[in-house]
């Protein structure tokens, strides 16, 4: 089972290039099968470490990398810090076999757009690739739980547009516009109780606590 912070079925591309890296061959076999089996989605590149990753994307680069925690030569922290820092608009989701917060801390202070674990079946994975894909996050339950923890410390001095993501700036000038929580998600395809995750975070960032309050602060810091 794994929660997502937003949900959007939407897509203008035909098809999804995906790379696994993870030592374990037969592992990175099986799923490399169950994409491809998908008429929008295709494996580009499978590598044994971060290493062979980074010479593969190289000329090569997928829209999403299944990224295992453990490998010989560059494990996957050092791996997803060299991916954001070259390649900022990566998708990137750890499928690992550990649960631990101390982990999971570690990898989405890093930037990851996705934390899973390796039980995560067949159906549940395939869906998690396709909506980080389209821009969302997913995190299984436990790693949810650390991001929540994340973002309610998250307490800038002032916030600027480049603090938002392209969701919340989406929600944020239809609170202008006056609509509802209800009209927002029918207006984005995304659910009532997503859209009121996200109204959280944008007032936490904003310090605000009212419609009213955010769509003075996004005007006045020209956040629209």
């Amino acid at each position: 089972m794994f929660l997502n912070t937003d949900i959007n079925s939407k897509t203008t591309k035909s098809k999804f290039r995906i790379a696994i890296a993870d030592d374990h061959t037969i592992l990175a076999q099986s799923l490399s099968s169950l994409i491809n089996s998908e008429t929008d989605l295709e494996v580009s590149i499978i590598a044994n470490n971060g290493k062979d990753l980074l010479s593969k994307i190289y000329n090569n680069l997928p829209d999403l990398v299944l990224l295992d925690i453990e490998m010989p030569v560059m494990n996957g922290e050092e791996t997803v810090e060299v991916l954001k820092r070259s390649y900022p608009n990566l998708k990137i989701i750890v499928l690992s076999m550990y649960s631990t917060n101390a982990i999971i801390r570690k990898f989405l202070s890093c930037g990851v757009d996705g934390y899973l674990l390796k039980n995560t079946n067949a159906i549940e994975l395939l869906s998690a690739i396709r909506k980080v894909c389209q821009g969302d996050k997913i995190y299984c339950q436990d790693a949810l739980a650390v991001y929540q923890n994340i973002v309610s410390k998250y307490t800038p001095d002032v916030a600027q547009k480049k603090d938002f993501t392209e969701r919340e700036i989406s929600i944020i000038k239809l609170i202008t516009e006056e609509l509802t929580n209800s009209e927002i998600a029918d207006k984005l395809c995304i659910s009532k109780s997503t859209v009121e995750f996200h109204k959280k975070s944008i007032y936490k960032k904003m310090k605000v606590r009212s419609s009213a309050g955010c769509v003075k602060f996004a005007l006045s810091n020209k956040i629209i």
